[in-house]
């Protein structure tokens, strides 16, 4: 799996080999469900083995979605569905997204940015440090 950490703005690209169980061969054009969840909710995509029984799947993560995704690839008629690879996706809310700012030269604008942490493993977070420290100042030097 590449890359096993992201910030979604890029792709997850899922790579995997099915094998005979009890002789450890490989298994060509082998059906299997690959499953990918996140916080309980689950995308089921099918992919096909090749002739040295790997597999390959691009992952595009939808835009504000983050967490850590259990990854599964199973043949359809198997009801276990054990986690097999992990990946995490961190992104950053920050609002407002755009400021238009029209000010006069030589004035000072102070204006309050939030920003929380995208939910990972059911914990969410914010900036540390008083509100002081999380406001931006602007100044207009002009030009």
């Amino acid at each position: 799996m590449t890359p096993k950490r992201s910030d979604g703005n890029q792709d997850i690209v899922i790579t995997g080999r099915a094998v005979e169980r009890s002789s450890g061969l490989p298994m060509a054009g082998v059906p299997l469900n690959l499953v990918i969840t996140l916080q309980g909710f689950e995308r089921k995509y099918q992919v096909i083995t090749g002739d040295d029984g790997s597999f390959s799947h691009t992952f595009t993560p939808l835009s504000g979605e983050a967490g850590v995704y259990a990854v599964r690839a199973v043949h359809p008629d198997r009801t276990d569905r054990p986690v097999q690879a992990t990946f995490t996706i961190n992104r950053v809310h920050v609002s407002p997204s755009s400021i238009k700012l029209n000010i006069p030269r030589n004035y000072e604008k102070t204006i309050k940015v939030n920003g929380r942490r995208a939910p990972e493993r059911g914990i969410t977070g914010g900036f540390s440090g008083s509100a002081e420290e999380r406001q931006a100042s602007l100044y207009h030097m002009g030009g």
